[in-house]
């Protein structure tokens, strides 16, 4: 037997075995673009030393799609970053056909956009290149030689009734929780919270009963009525300890006909 053309043989079912994988895995599933229905962060309240997070929101309209990466595009010269939202659409099992399952889900995922220098800046959304939401915020020189101009507990995460579906009309309760960073430490009332049309910003903070009081973490948990809003999306921001943020998108939708 010839052994040069036994092993030539081999190595061209060997390539053409991984060259079907790779058409099939490419089949399976490929990288689409999606819609950004909204940016979302407050205006003001990031300061330079911060990491500026914000909110991206919209409907995945298939499950046959999966969130994927997100792509961030900075213009230095004219203060914009523009975000591109990827999603893995699937074209096996059921998805095989083409014709997607109509079953949209909204989305939710935040974004980081790190430590940014001072000034005025435009954050928008694109889709299919072109911009489709976009929120304009501002970055202050931090007024504080700490990390936090303010002396905030450890927020860890929060709730909201209805898991942040609500009805217009109905009183919206926020729960948020997390540790306080003294033996002494109890949380300032009332709680501030800062509206800015659909952005709710609550600044909690702690107090300490006297000025010897020993570092300890203890938990804490309490809830914020933010009274009723209109039908709309809203975004829920609560600053934390050293720059960071809890944050988390609510729905509040028009009563049903009775």
């Amino acid at each position: 037997m010839n052994t040069k053309k036994m092993i030539s043989g081999w190595s061209f079912v060997v390539f053409f075995t991984i060259a079907l994988l790779a058409a099939a895995s490419s089949l399976r599933a490929e990288e689409v673009q999606i819609n950004i229905d909204r940016v979302m962060a407050p205006s003001h309240g990031y300061d330079d030393n911060d990491d500026v997070r914000v909110v991206l929101s919209g409907v995945l309209d298939s499950p046959c799609l999966n969130l994927a990466r997100t792509q961030i595009k900075r213009n230095p010269s004219a203060h914009t970053i523009s975000i591109i939202q990827y999603a893995w659409a699937r074209h096996d099992g059921a998805c095989k056909s083409g014709d997607w399952i109509d079953a949209p889900a909204p989305y939710e995922i935040e974004v980081s956009l790190g430590r940014m220098s001072r000034g005025d800046y435009v954050i928008q959304g694109l889709s299919q290149n072109e911009p489709v939401s976009s929120r304009s915020i501002h970055i202050a020189p931090a007024s504080a030689t700490t990390q936090d101009s303010l002396n905030y507990p450890i927020v860890d995460g929060m709730w909201v009734d209805d898991n942040g579906v609500l009805l217009e009309g109905e009183d919206i309760k926020v729960t948020f929780f997390g540790k306080l960073t003294t033996e002494c430490a109890s949380i300032v009332a009332p709680i501030q919270v800062l509206i800015e049309n659909d952005v709710m910003v609550i600044l909690a903070t702690q107090k300490m009963s006297n000025t010897k009081c020993a570092p300890s973490l203890r938990p804490f948990k309490t809830e914020i009525n933010l009274g009723k809003l209109r039908a709309g999306h809203y975004l829920i921001h609560i600053r934390s300890r050293h720059g960071q943020v809890v944050q988390q998108v609510i729905t509040v939708q028009t009563p049903p006909l009775s």
